[in-house]
């Protein structure tokens, strides 16, 4: 396990975290106050994903040159990326 996808692990884990609480809090969306601040939290952790995705994405084709170990790794993260998406929309 790289580094890149421990992060974006955490990362995921942490978006689902606030998902729950935004599920939680949506029962008196009229009344909540914090449900507009659930969203930007949620949202922010969506674009540190895309940006952790882009960077493992260029690290991983910058160093190394074993076709296999790429594709595989590629895949690993299209799946990460692919559990990120879904919780922001």
């Amino acid at each position: 396990m790289s580094k890149s996808d421990n992060e974006f692990a955490k990362k995921i884990v942490r978006a689902c975290e606030i998902l729950g609480e935004l599920m939680c809090k949506f029962e008196n969306y009229k009344k909540s106050k914090n449900i507009h601040n659930l969203i930007i939290k949620l949202n922010d952790v969506e674009e540190e994903c895309d940006n952790l995705y882009l960077s493992s994405m260029r690290e991983l084709s910058e160093n190394n040159s074993d076709m296999l170990l790429i594709v595989s790794w590629r895949e690993i993260f299209i799946a990460l990326k692919h559990v990120q998406m879904p919780v922001s929309m």
